[in-house]
């Protein structure tokens, strides 16, 4: 596990060409308009590509999401079914995700699925029986549908636990042990986090 620090939000003066980042992601990276990576897209993204488990401490509106999508998108482009799980702590939180990974993933055959709690979960089952790769949820919603055996992540290859520190506060440690039992051992798993109580340093030491 690699514990990467927090930073001020500002722009670096490097290039996303410099993080190894194959041609066809640079393409998408430039057509979302992204010139210079911020500090934790610079400390992510290289690890992440190797497929190192890690933890980054970023506050949001620090670029996060884009340091995990876009090595997300290289490890997994291409597409062959669900191989992706981001867990977010609130509704507003997953569909900002996935919007973004919408944008980011459409130049890479990425389909991404989001469920999410107050919601039908009539239309999210009718999701998941399209072709998917990754899903963005809540940790409640997403228990539901495995309780309902709606969703399988036996073949989960990219995990992201993002705003860990937000999701404990919300109760949810019971779901998301629940949850990383469904998932298999050998995966690559990234969080991210505001703060670093012990109750963070006990979730990463246990999956990470």
């Amino acid at each position: 596990m690699t514990l990467l620090g927090e930073h001020p939000v500002e722009i670096t003066d490097q290039s996303f060409e410099s993080l190894g980042l194959e041609a066809a992601i640079l393409e998408s990276v430039r057509k979302v308009g992204f010139v210079h990576p911020t500090p934790i897209q610079k400390e992510v993204i290289p690890q992440a590509l190797q497929g190192r488990d890690l933890i980054g401490l970023a506050q949001t509106g620090s670029g996060k999401t884009a340091a995990f999508v876009i090595p997300i998108a290289s490890r997994l482009s291409g597409g062959q079914g669900l191989r992706g799980l981001i867990l977010c702590p609130t509704r507003e939180i997953a569909l900002q995700t996935k919007n973004f990974l919408d944008l980011f993933g459409r130049h890479h055959h990425l389909k991404t699925v989001c469920l999410i709690g107050g919601v039908a979960m009539g239309p999210q089952i009718n999701d998941l029986r399209r072709r998917h790769d990754i899903i963005v949820a809540t940790p409640g919603r997403l228990f539901d549908h495995l309780e309902r055996r709606n969703v399988f992540l036996d073949k989960i290859e990219e995990m992201v636990l993002d705003e860990a520190d937000h999701m404990l506060d919300l109760g949810f440690l019971p779901q998301i042990q629940r949850i990383m039992e469904w998932v298999p051992p050998r995966r690559h798993t990234m969080m991210f986090s505001a703060t670093m109580p012990p109750a963070i340093e006990r979730l990463a030491r246990q999956y990470l």
